[in-house]
């Protein structure tokens, strides 16, 4: 065969298009995406929700308890201080005083 007999096509095959398959066919052939898409939106619904959910409660929560917690230390620090105090043999004596002119107003001290 000569060059000049060798015809060469340039030109592009024609792509035929592709059948169209019916909806059952693609969902069976995609089966494995669908079910992850079910596991993720299972997920979702069913974990991540109520989570955020419970989160934002125990934050709410979390702030009352740390008021009260600041309470309960400044009543601690408090009621620590009063007990050093009674401990104390000049704070005994100057309260006995005290209630001895609350019982007695008119005897001198």
């Amino acid at each position: 065969m000569s060059p000049h007999q060798l015809q060469l096509n340039l030109q592009a095959p024609i792509e035929e298009e592709a059948p169209r398959r019916s909806l059952g066919r693609r969902l069976r052939e995609e089966w494995p995406a669908w079910v992850a898409l079910a596991v993720l939106v299972q997920v979702i619904v069913l974990g991540l929700v109520p989570a955020l959910i419970e989160s934002a409660r125990l934050s709410g929560e979390e702030e009352k308890l740390f008021a009260r917690e600041q309470a309960d230390l400044a009543r601690h620090q408090a009621l620590r201080t009063e007990l050093r105090a009674q401990d104390d043999p000049i704070y005994q004596e100057r309260e006995k005083r005290l209630l001895r002119a609350e019982t007695n107003p008119l005897e001198p001290r």
